[in-house]
Order: structure tokens, then sequence, then C-alpha cells
């Protein structure tokens, strides 16, 4: 485990306003993988694209190391779709992502009207409710 040095915000938090407060968090040795895929489709071929990118969600779901898998649809921009996935490592993204899967996604970006967004990016730590009362200064109460 590596520990890290952050700056809280506001930087100023201390009573007399006179140096900055820091925290210490925990961060994994590994990263978590995100991989996402946005892609904008013409109306006639949108249903089509919902099927091919949420044919993928089923087996990615249960597949080793795989924390999660979404397709979304923005509210705004009807046509734009945003599929995504969250991994345990790199290691078990690659080990995914094979031949079978390749294909759909390339033909799932055929049926696009414009270029694609793909992304992988390695997130170090991720927090969760706990940090916007760390930055509140107050308790999160979730039920």
């Amino acid at each position: 485990m590596t520990r890290v040095r952050l700056r809280r915000w506001p930087a100023f938090c201390d009573v007399r306003q006179d140096r900055p407060c820091l925290w210490t968090a925990v961060a994994k040795d590994t990263s978590l993988i995100v991989f996402s895929l946005q892609v904008v489709a013409p109306d006639e071929r949108r249903t089509a694209l919902l099927r091919a990118l949420g044919a993928l969600l089923g087996p990615t779901r249960v597949a080793p190391g795989c924390l999660d898998a979404r397709l979304y649809s923005d509210l705004d921009g009807r046509r734009t779709l945003l599929f995504v996935e969250d991994w345990e490592s790199r290691e078990q993204f690659e080990r995914n992502l094979d031949t079978a899967k390749l294909n759909a996604i390339v033909s799932a970006i055929e049926l696009c009207s414009e270029a694609p967004v793909v992304r992988l990016d390695a997130v170090e730590r991720a927090e969760g409710m706990d940090v916007l009362a760390l930055y509140q200064g107050i308790t999160p109460d979730v039920q």
C-alpha cells in the first residue's frame, strides 16, 4: 500500500487560517480501469446500436474482474450513447477483450454517424459519499 498526502479544499481550513489542511489516503497498488465508448447514432440506427451495445452488457458483467458495465443515453443529445466498463485491473480488461468482443464493438461503431470517443482510464483512487462530507465538513446521513 502507498500512502498519499493530499491537500483538502478549502486550501486554508485551519481555524487560524494560516496553514493548509492535509489528510492521508491509502491508495491501492493497482488501478481501477474504466473503458468508455461514446458514440453518436443517427435516428434510423439508434435502436440497432442500442441492441448491439446492450448485447455486450450481460457477458461483460459476469466476466472475472468486471466491477460494472453500463449503457447510457444522453437526455439532451438523444443520439449520444455512452458504454462504460469498470475493471479491477488492466490485465482483466485485456483478458476480456477477445476477437468476438472487438468485432462487436467495431460493428457498433460502423453504425455511428460520427467518429467515436474511446477512452481507457486508470483510476488510482475511488472515493464515495464520504469525500463530499470531507469537503463540506458534514457527516453523510444516507438512508
